[in-house]
């Protein structure tokens, strides 16, 4: 949930880079997919781009949130900061208490228990945060590349899109189901991903988009969420309006 201190003292910094962040949705080399919503006009530029690659590779985290190093969240957070160039000795300092209230909510977060127990996490995004979104956006954006350069692919073969802890990389040649295995087993070895070979996805042409509807047998008890039973559900494309 977002405190008041993170809203004062992130929104300026967000607002900011959401807005930059939002207006590279035509650069076809950047992977920010945040704002796109498939109702709008953003999405064409998205499905223009996923046309265009000869394949698609999608990929599940698993536990993205809670496998996120301190480190990889400082580093973020350090971006952040670099993006702002302080005109007067006032705006410095002020930049400077931004980076540590970032650090503060993003990083260093004491619990306190009923019983007295005081304890901190290290790493972890946490959710509700206002920068959760951007946060594993980002976080993608530096691992997926990571891997498909190691395996010897540029920006100008391999782009991943990205929003949050989902993800499409597109590939303009198909190298072959084996090379591309490669990079479930990269991310799994640098990035302690967990990918299993089942949450890894190889799309070739056509591509479609279609919407599917979980529907649950009458009297199903959904109190507990549905994650657990979900393997009960049957699936129905949905041809309706949304």
């Amino acid at each position: 949930m977002l405190d008041a201190l993170e809203q004062a003292a992130s929104s300026p910094l967000y607002n900011v880079l959401s807005k930059i962040a939002h207006g590279q949705l035509k650069n076809r080399s950047s992977g920010f997919q945040n704002s796109v919503v498939r109702a709008s006009t953003d999405w064409m530029y998205m499905w223009e781009e996923i046309q265009g690659a000869s394949i698609i590779v999608e990929l599940d985290w698993k536990k993205f949130d809670r496998e996120r190093p301190a480190e990889d969240i400082l580093f973020f957070i350090d971006v952040v900061i670099s993006c702002f160039f302080p005109q007067t000795s006032r705006e410095e300092r002020l930049l400077s208490a931004y980076r540590i209230c970032m650090i503060k909510a993003l990083i260093e977060r004491p619990f306190i228990s009923d019983g007295g127990l005081a304890f901190t996490m290290d790493g972890m995004v946490p959710s509700g945060s206002l920068w959760t979104g951007l946060l594993d956006t980002a976080l993608n954006i530096l691992y997926i590349p990571s891997a498909l350069l190691d395996m010897g692919f540029t920006s100008a073969r391999a782009v991943p899109k990205c929003c949050g802890d989902d993800n499409l990389t597109l590939f303009y040649r198909d190298p072959g189901d084996t090379v591309l295995n490669g990079l479930r087993s990269r991310l799994n070895k640098f990035f302690r991903a967990g990918i299993d070979e089942e949450d890894f996805f190889i799309h070739r042409l056509p591509y479609y988009v279609m919407t599917d509807q979980t529907i649950f047998h009458a009297g199903t008890d959904l109190k507990r969420g549905t994650s657990k039973i979900i393997d009960k559900a049957r699936w129905e494309e949905f041809t309706g309006e949304i």
